[in-house]
């Protein structure tokens, strides 16, 4: 079949099945990719000097000043790139500005019109989300815990337990703490 293909490329595929003596869907089956890689090859292998006599022909056409033909051979050589493809690369100061919200003031510095002032920030400049807030509160209370815990191991007090504690529970611990270590500063 690969022969067949690659002799007569316009051949039709139940005259193909019909030379080779195979029904139509098992020749269906034998045509996946890999089948039509190995067609391709084949005509590589075998009509290597006709391609190459096509090469030397179009060459010969681009000498003589054929755009078309100088096109092809340039295309063929890997010399001619249809499109090129340049990204845009910001600079750290673009990113910068992108992430305090001043992305539409970048072509104003670029120029040297409008100078904006970074380091004097107001507090309407800074505005912090609400998860923004929410997520400083509980830092600030997982760093008391913390250092309350470090305090707690200094004078050998077992740490609060996993669970939620009540506040009297937590005000009992935190005094037993205060308790423990004035005992050891006397």
């Amino acid at each position: 079949m690969v022969e067949l293909y690659a002799a007569n490329p316009e051949i039709k595929h139940s005259e193909v099945c019909e030379k080779v003596g195979i029904s139509l869907q098992t020749g269906k089956k034998i045509r996946n990719r890999s089948f039509w890689a190995d067609v391709y090859s084949y005509f590589m292998v075998n009509h290597q000097q006709d391609v190459l006599q096509v090469l030397n022909a179009t060459v010969k056409e681009a000498k003589r000043g054929n755009v078309s033909a100088q096109k092809l051979v340039l295309q063929h050589a890997g010399r001619l790139v249809k499109s090129i493809q340049v990204s845009q690369v910001k600079s750290p100061m673009e990113i910068f500005l992108e992430s305090k919200g001043l992305s539409d003031h970048v072509s104003a510095i670029e120029s040297g019109d409008n100078p904006i002032d970074l380091d004097h920030e107001t507090e309407e400049d800074i505005k912090l989300s609400y998860e923004d807030v929410k997520k400083n509160k509980w830092l600030q209370r997982r760093r008391a815990l913390y250092k309350w815990t470090k305090r707690a191991e200094a004078v050998n007090i077992e740490p609060m337990k996993a669970k939620r504690p009540s506040k009297i529970e937590r005000k009992r611990w935190e005094d037993s703490i205060i308790d423990a270590e004035n005992r050891m500063r006397n």
